[in-house]
């Protein structure tokens, strides 16, 4: 991540978490942690739940690759969690983690070019299924409650919002790659990852090829909602565990249009405060408290921790283990040097300086 990009993620960090404490103490820690205290070990299962949404993810994220990809099945999906725990967890907006799961990708054998076209692709597949989910919200809005201010209000945004998803869908085919490969490397200064922003033109090539497989870019898109749908039924899960009785479309109201606050407010690290805001506002919608909405958002939170951090770990032992290879043949080389051309010739070339494969 650049230096600018480094300061502005801890600002709005910062603020973000400046944001939630403020509005948790405006509506009581108390009453909030006493509408909590009712999960339980609900939550240990909430936080088991997220990896079928997230294998959802995964697999439409790998449909996209069209068989090219050639890897073992568990690794689409474990690149897709740290990835999200990045996102999540990382002072590093919620595209920081796209572009670490991409440089997995890329090294463990994906083509550069592909994998920058697959990654663009995904997040806006992701968002056309988001904006999917918040339209059927929206038509329930409207079909519980009347047409006040704040329904209003709602209707435009999340229309103006679906329409912009819509135009960001086309956009990369009348040549905007290079714009959104920029986007997503600014935030990392790693050579694998800039590869890709430096060869925009092969990335271009790649994308204008998933426009024209339209039967893979629905698989990957009916995956991706179907991982929404699953998120709903983690909302309406973790409401019942709360104690609050409600329904599959309540829970719709909610999931849906947080989701779709938070990826159009993807510069804040993690959503922090906006989340937590939206779930006071939406939860209103249907009827919750804004304690108990508070006490799912800290429930969501407490899910984002527990499943986010052995990803961390894992992620962080795999740059160790490559930080040691590289060491090795650093030393490898400098002894070649060291000792002659004759005794360097015989040292082994590693595959990993070869470079990936496009």
């Amino acid at each position: 991540m650049t230096r600018r990009a480094q300061i502005a993620a801890y600002i709005m960090l910062l603020l973000g978490v400046l944001a939630t404490l403020l509005l948790m103490a405006h509506y009581g820690f108390d009453a909030i942690g006493d509408a909590l205290s009712v999960g339980g070990w609900g939550i240990l299962l909430i936080c088991l739940w997220r990896m079928i949404p997230l294998a959802f993810d995964a697999i439409g994220w790998h449909t996209l690759f069209h068989g090219t990809w050639k890897t073992k099945l568990y690794k689409p999906f474990w690149f897709r969690w740290i990835g999200e725990s990045v996102n999540t967890l990382l002072p590093v907006g919620q595209l920081g983690g796209d572009v670490v799961r991409a440089r997995l990708a890329i090294k463990d054998g994906a083509g550069g070019a592909l994998t920058g076209a697959t990654s663009i692709f995904d997040v806006i597949l992701g968002l056309c299924a988001q904006a999917t989910l918040a339209v059927a919200a929206l038509g329930l809005v409207l079909a519980l409650h009347s047409m006040d201010d704040l329904v209003v209000a709602l209707t435009l945004s999340t229309v103006a919002v679906a329409g912009a998803i819509y135009v960001l869908f086309w956009l990369p085919r009348i040549g905007a790659v290079t714009v959104l490969v920029r986007m997503a490397t600014s935030w990392s200064d790693n050579p694998s990852v800039q590869m890709v922003n430096g060869r925009a033109a092969r990335v271009q090539a790649a994308i204008m090829d998933l426009y024209d497989r339209r039967w893979m870019l629905f698989a990957a898109y009916f995956w991706r909602v179907g991982a929404c749908v699953l998120r709903v039924f983690e909302t309406w899960f973790a409401l019942k565990i709360l104690g609050y009785d409600i329904g599959f479309e309540e829970a719709l109201i909610i999931e849906s249009l947080i989701n779709l606050v938070r990826s159009v407010s993807f510069v804040i690290p993690g959503g922090l405060g906006v989340q937590e805001g939206g779930m006071v506002l939406f939860g209103s919608i249907v009827g919750l408290s804004p304690e108990v909405a508070l006490a799912l958002a800290v429930v969501k939170r407490m899910r984002e921790v527990v499943v986010g951090l052995p990803a961390l770990l894992g992620w962080t032992a795999m740059e160790a283990k490559g930080m040691h290879g590289w060491l090795l043949r650093r030393k490898r080389a400098s002894q070649g040097m060291h000792h002659g051309p004759a005794v360097a010739a015989q040292l082994p070339i590693d595959h990993a300086q070869r470079g990936p494969a496009e």
